[in-house]
């Protein structure tokens, strides 16, 4: 007997109803972290071949590098006063190599990312490329990125605003003014902008630029060799003796016995008995009291 159109119609709903179902059970949680895979050797030796990576990059467990003479030189460039807008680019150049290197198990710091999408902009601006409302807006898009950066890497506890996360890890809490004017399409002067920005790139160099640079030289101190013993400083080894305790018994009786009668002759002549002459072709050593005695 076929169904009814009732029957059909509820079919069709219960239908519709599963395919919703199993939608929303395949898209999951959209808030939630991207789950990390761990790559197989195969996987990761592929991987860095398309990238243009040598295998030995790949297995740096940071983006800066093997050491941290990148790291420093892009400090010292980008926090330079005498620095030319040129180098400025290439120091942005390197921190945008870092990134490349990202990978789940090697992160891209947040406060590097801030770095350079201030600088980005303090480039662009330096260079007179773009004025105006368009200059305002690459300043505010830089500044509202940096705060989500920021406080959303570093801010812990029960902080769940933007405002409390800034102040439990001491941010200026004008870039958080600022990003939210430009969220509701408010955008500050030019003049404010900078003011801002040079705050947030203050804020960046004392907080994390240099705490890391004391970091390196700790670790710098920690990994010199320490300095070996010179042959001046070693103390020189006495010989071992090689008599047998009677050996030494006899000959201090005999040393006693030449003794008193050097002292009867009166003559102060070295004494003969502390030569004591080969037998054959071997030559036998003892220390006593200091003195070497063969």
């Amino acid at each position: 007997m076929p169904p009814t159109a009732k029957q059909e119609k509820g079919r069709q709903k219960r239908l519709r109803g599963h395919r919703i179902k199993g939608g929303l059970e395949e898209l999951g949680e959209l808030d939630a972290p991207p789950k990390r895979v761990a790559l197989d050797s195969s996987a990761a030796v592929h991987e860095s071949q398309s990238d243009g990576e040598s295998e030995k990059e790949h297995l740096h467990l940071s983006v800066f590098g093997p050491d941290w003479d990148e790291w420093s030189q892009v400090k010292s460039t980008l926090f330079s006063a005498s620095a030319t807008p040129s180098a400025k680019r290439e120091a942005l150049s390197h921190i945008a190599v870092w990134r490349a290197r990202e990978r789940p198990q090697r992160p891209f710091p947040p406060y590097v990312e801030a770095t350079e999408l201030l600088f980005s902009v303090v480039c662009v601006d330096e260079a007179a490329l773009l004025s105006g409302a368009a200059l305002a807006q690459s300043y505010g898009g830089a500044i509202s990125r940096v705060v989500h950066v920021m406080t959303g890497s570093f801010a812990a506890g029960d902080a769940d605003t933007y405002r409390k996360r800034a102040k439990s890890m001491e941010f200026p809490e004008e870039a958080v003014e600022v990003r939210q004017r430009v969220a509701h399409g408010t955008f500050p002067s030019i003049s404010e902008l900078r003011w801002v920005t040079s705050m947030l790139l203050q804020y960046l160099f004392v907080h994390f630029w240099r705490v890391q640079e004391k970091e390196i030289r700790v670790m710098g101190k920690d990994k010199k060799p320490k300095p070996k013993a010179t042959a001046k400083s070693a103390k020189p080894e006495a010989p071992v003796p090689t008599n047998s305790v009677k050996d030494i018994k006899d000959f201090l009786a005999t040393l006693g016995s030449d003794d008193d009668s050097d002292t009867n002759s009166g003559n102060e002549e070295e004494p003969a008995s502390t030569k004591k002459e080969p037998s054959g072709s071997s030559q036998e050593t003892s220390v006593v009291a200091g003195w070497l005695i063969e």
